[in-house]
């Protein structure tokens, strides 16, 4: 295994002091070198279902997924932990240019972006690897789903989606996901989409803030 920072080597030597007196075994693709937050410097992400503790391959892993953990490098040249949970799965993509990472079946697989109107999509993770409070900016522009311009369109199936005022803790995401159990405080708008005929959306919040349906074709999913 190459030389990786002190922070990093630390969380590891954690991990080998919780196996105890197990042989832990490292196999290939336990580090990830890859640039997280945009400064490009190389940040390093663990996979421990990829690190074996003794004969226990599920040692750090669960119900959820197993153990990982995000190191991004901050403008001192040191390494900041950012992301240290059980996931099933985790993907880094770009958006706007900026990087980005989402949720995978219900868990929180690290920190995403705003969009601010006809603003610029911002990071929640800055290069000091802290969070950006997302702060949403009301406009006059209507609401749409499933398309940014009324010109393209999603090309797949919308049900079920539901507007908060508020950010959703990563249980309730993971119960909404797992259950399909609603959190009623703060929900501002829910199109269940389940009518089958029409061109009403209607809101089931209780906001009654119905929407016209345009172009769509109605299935069974």
């Amino acid at each position: 295994m190459y030389a990786v920072p002190p922070e990093v080597k630390s969380s590891i030597k954690q991990k080998r002091e919780a196996c105890e007196l197990a042989h832990e075994e490292i196999e290939p693709g336990f580090i990830t070198r890859q640039d997280v937050n945009g400064d490009h410097v190389d940040d390093y992400i663990l996979d421990y279902g990829k690190f074996i503790c003794g004969v226990d391959q599920s040692f750090f892993c669960g119900t959820e997924g197993c153990l990982t953990e995000v190191f991004v490098s901050l403008p001192d040249g040191t390494f900041k932990q950012v992301l240290s949970e059980n996931v099933r799965e985790i993907r880094f993509a770009r958006i706007n240019g900026l990087p980005a990472m989402i949720y995978k079946d219900g868990i929180d697989t690290g920190h995403c972006f705003q969009y601010q109107g006809d603003g610029p999509c911002r990071q929640q993770l800055d290069t000091a690897g802290n969070r950006i409070v997302i702060d949403p900016v009301a406009g006059s522009a209507p609401l749409r789903i499933g398309t940014q311009d009324g010109k393209s369109y999603f090309q797949g199936g919308i049900a079920a989606l539901r507007i908060w005022n508020r950010a959703l803790a990563n249980t309730e995401v993971s119960d909404l996901y797992q259950s399909d159990q609603v959190p009623p405080d703060g929900l501002i708008a829910q199109y269940l989409l389940d009518e089958g005929s029409g061109t009403v959306a209607f809101d089931t919040s209780g906001g009654n803030n119905n929407g016209t349906i345009h172009g769509a074709t109605w299935k069974t999913m």
